[in-house]
C-alpha cells in the first residue's frame, strides 16, 4: 500500500512541477537629444504567456534567451546594425523576469 502511495505521490509531483510561465521583459533607452539633454523612456516588451508547460528552469533559460535576444535586436536597430555607435551617455539595457 505505502509503495502505491509512493508511486502516485512521485507521479503527481511531477505533473505539478510544469506550469504556464510568462516571461516579461522591460527595455530601458537612454537617449541624447540635439540639445544635449538625455531623455530615457521605459520600453515594455511582450507578457505573452509560453505556449507549453514548462519546469522553473526550462522557463527561466527561455526568459534568459528572449533577454539577450530582446537586447540585440534593440541595440541593433538603434544603432543601424553598428553603423552608428551609441553617444556617451546614451545607453540601451534590457531586463527579464519570469513570472
Amino acid at each position: 500500500m505505502k509503495i502505491i502511495f509512493v508511486i502516485f505521490s512521485s507521479l503527481f509531483c511531477l505533473c505539478s512541477c510544469k506550469k504556464i510561465y510568462t516571461c516579461e521583459c522591460n527595455t530601458t533607452f537612454t537617449q541624447r537629444l540635439k540639445s544635449g539633454n538625455f531623455i530615457t523612456e521605459v520600453i515594455p516588451g511582450s507578457k505573452t504567456p509560453y505556449t507549453e508547460k514548462l519546469t522553473s528552469s526550462q522557463a527561466e533559460a527561455a526568459c534568459e534567451h528572449e533577454e539577450v535576444a530582446t537586447q540585440t535586436n534593440f541595440t541593433n536597430t538603434m544603432t543601424n546594425n553598428g553603423s552608428f555607435p551609441l553617444y556617451p551617455g546614451e545607453s540601451i539595457s534590457t531586463s527579464c523576469l519570469v513570472h
